[in-house]
């Protein structure tokens, strides 16, 4: 173990007591020097209550749970009618769920507008709150929903089809059917940050989300994919570094909805740049 580990793991037990950096602090302080026989104080400490466990959520809730993420970022962004339009979206994916904590807060397409952006945001909160309860939400990394569709290789025709456009498989994909997702990563990149997410139909791609001028994507993270429909998150003003400097609203994760048809994709909300 490095000394910092001792002296961090120290510092840890002896709590209020401080820690200079480089020498554990005397535990016993100025009193160190009285009398090894004098009558020491017995000091008890409360026994824990064992947290409870709970289990996790299912897969479904969580793909249900990622739409309360799309709804908050609409909110956040006052895009009151993509807001409209996730929660619209779950409640159509809410058989995916059995907790009704989630699916009881969830009303039919119509239930909200936009022109009432209070109702709406109240709505949104406790829809993401019940998410939060269940422990179908806070799965986020640095793209937003890293984790949920962390799969082996894909087949060995899919990896031949993003070799013949430059990219390799990274880390994700999601199979609906004869739908598959994966993200991809530029194959001589030289940081790791030239991601895009491929679609395919039966292992032949059918669209992917670079930008129109061929551009790619900092990072990129599956957050939910159901029949005819993917939902994508893109780190933005990031930089390998940290926040990008240059991107005045700083690093943020941008989500984007995209409908799948049987021979192409199409981006329900605007495709991020660099810098969002």
């Amino acid at each position: 173990m490095r000394a910092g580990a001792v002296v961090a793991a120290v510092c840890v037990l002896l709590a209020l007591g401080g820690c200079s950096g480089s020498d554990a602090p005397d535990a016993a302080g100025p009193s160190a020097s009285a009398d090894s026989s004098s009558p020491q104080p017995t000091v008890t400490f409360p026994t824990p209550t064992p947290t409870p466990t709970r289990a996790p959520a299912s897969a479904g809730t969580v793909r249900l749970c990622s739409e309360a993420e799309v709804a908050e970022a609409a909110v956040g962004a006052h895009r009151w009618q993509s807001a409209v339009d996730a929660m619209d979206s779950a409640w159509r994916m809410r058989r995916l769920s059995r907790e009704p904590r989630v699916v009881g807060i969830l009303g039919p397409p119509g239930s909200l507008g936009s022109d009432d952006t209070q109702t709406l945001g109240e709505q949104v909160d406790t829809f993401a709150q019940r998410c939060v309860e269940v422990g179908a939400a806070g799965l986020g990394s640095q793209a937003g929903c890293g984790g949920l569709y962390e799969e082996a290789a894909p087949p060995a025709a899919v990896r031949r089809a993003l070799a013949r456009r430059g990219f390799t498989y990274f880390a994700q994909q999601a199979v609906v059917g004869d739908l598959r997702v994966v993200t991809a990563v530029l194959t001589d990149t030289a940081d790791g940050h030239e991601q895009v997410t491929f679609f395919f139909r039966r292992d032949r791609v059918i669209g992917d989300d670079r930008l129109p001028d061929g551009g790619m994507h900092f990072a990129v993270s599956l957050c939910s994919v159901v029949p005819g429909r993917a939902d994508v998150a893109y780190a933005v003003g990031s930089s390998p570094t940290g926040p990008d400097p240059s991107c005045p609203k700083g690093a943020r994760v941008v989500h984007v909805r995209w409908r799948v048809t049987e021979h192409s994709v199409r981006a329900l909300d605007p495709v991020p740049g660099a810098c969002g």
